[in-house]
């Protein structure tokens, strides 16, 4: 498989192909991502095709520090600016309220303590989200390309490691972890 043209940034085919790559690998792993194909309304009349790709799953936890049961979403969308994956999220309680990040207990799992950090620092912010135009938290993309430049040379990344790699980087920064299986070679990958 071949690495992306312009490495660590994709094009949108790129991003679709990874996106397919990711989702599949996760079906092998029977984890709960899935592809989302959706196409976006252009308003602007630039000429540009915003068809978007939406990579989601949903990842149920119950807090560690028993004070309630909690869901949390995540999606993986393209950001033609950017030309890099961006991570999307939010959550709620099990009575269906949304969780907002500055009111987060500080009883929280170690991930959560790094969220809250991020979310001080700026670097999660809460923003409509750019396929689903409902309000959701957003992990800034502007650091990720040089976070990906430091784990691989554009030679050693093939798209059917990209998404997973970037995911390992900045999920942890949301409160998401993902199982190294997502890196691992499969016979189909080496």
């Amino acid at each position: 498989m071949q690495p992306p043209v312009d490495y660590p940034f994709l094009t949108r085919d790129e991003f679709h192909k990874a996106a397919r790559l990711f989702a599949d690998r996760a079906a092998m792993l029977d984890e709960p991502w899935q592809l989302v194909e959706e196409t976006m309304n252009d308003d602007d009349d630039d000429g540009d095709d915003d068809e978007a790709w939406d990579v989601a799953a949903v990842a149920s936890s119950d807090d560690a520090s028993g004070l309630e049961w909690t869901t949390w979403q995540y999606q993986i969308v393209y950001s033609p600016s950017y030309r890099l994956p961006v991570l999307y999220f939010h959550g709620w309680r099990a009575d269906g309220t949304a969780i907002h990040l500055a009111d987060l207990p500080a009883g929280l799992p170690p991930q959560l303590h790094l969220l809250q950090a991020n979310v001080r620092a700026g670097h999660i912010t809460q923003s409509s989200h750019s396929i689903h135009d409902m309000a959701a938290y957003q992990l800034h993309p502007c650091g990720s390309a040089d976070l990906l430049r430091t784990v691989a040379e554009s030679a050693s990344m093939p798209l059917c490691r990209y998404l997973a790699c970037w995911l390992s980087l900045v999920g942890p920064s949301a409160g998401l972890t993902i199982s190294s299986k997502y890196i691992q070679p499969t016979s189909a990958s080496s």
